[in-house]
């Protein structure tokens, strides 16, 4: 599932995205869509929940403003998953780590509020920059059991589109970084996730 995007001077670039599950585990990414979120390659990838990294990686609770806002929506999300499925299992699991782990998510929690993950506008600090306002559309993917794609652009010709297009790297730079072993090794698969077995339909 490629993903492309013109950028500056006509060129054509990548733009960050990622695949999630209806729990929010991240299910597969590109390369510009892993740069976005910094340290979450360094759990295991069953452990690779975007709402755990919110809440419990050091680096999760600094990348996007306002916080609190941004983990409400994602507390809420779950809570509608939790009103449609209260036994699944994956969503037990993760609750009750969050509930143990963040008096952030246990006060969140505790509100009820229910909503579904739409578009809209993040401000998140990105490793190449001192940070950049992003645009972020979410889209359902079908008969997948809920998985969404979530995809991150710029307005043309501003500053937050070029800071963007450095999430891309120059030809040659994804094997050099692989090579030595760094922490951002490529994905070397397409963007299409594996089924999962508690998302699938």
């Amino acid at each position: 599932m490629g993903v492309g995007a013109r950028g500056a001077g006509g060129r054509s670039s990548s733009l960050p995205a990622y695949v999630v599950s209806r729990h929010n585990r991240v299910l597969a990414a590109n390369p510009p869509g892993r740069r976005l979120l910094p340290g979450l390659w360094d759990w295991p990838e069953e452990q690779r929940n975007l709402t755990r990294y919110l809440f419990l990686h050091p680096v999760g609770r600094t990348l996007y403003a306002p916080w609190e806002e941004t983990v409400a929506h994602s507390v809420a999300h779950l809570r509608a998953i939790a009103g449609a499925d209260p036994a699944d299992p994956e969503l037990t699991a993760l609750v009750g780590e969050l509930l143990l782990k963040s008096k952030d998510f246990a006060r969140l929690w505790e509100r009820y509020d229910v909503c579904e993950r739409g578009g809209g506008r993040s401000r998140t600090a990105i490793r190449t920059s001192a940070g950049c306002t992003l645009t972020y559309e979410v889209m359902r993917r079908a008969r997948t059991g809920g998985q969404r794609m979530v995809v991150y652009q710029a307005a043309p010709g501003i500053a937050e589109e070029q800071a963007m297009l450095r999430l891309e790297p120059a030809p040659g730079r994804w094997e050099a970084v692989a090579s030595a072993g760094g922490p951002e090794e490529p994905v070397t698969e397409p963007l299409v996730p594996r089924p999962s077995v508690a998302t699938a339909p």
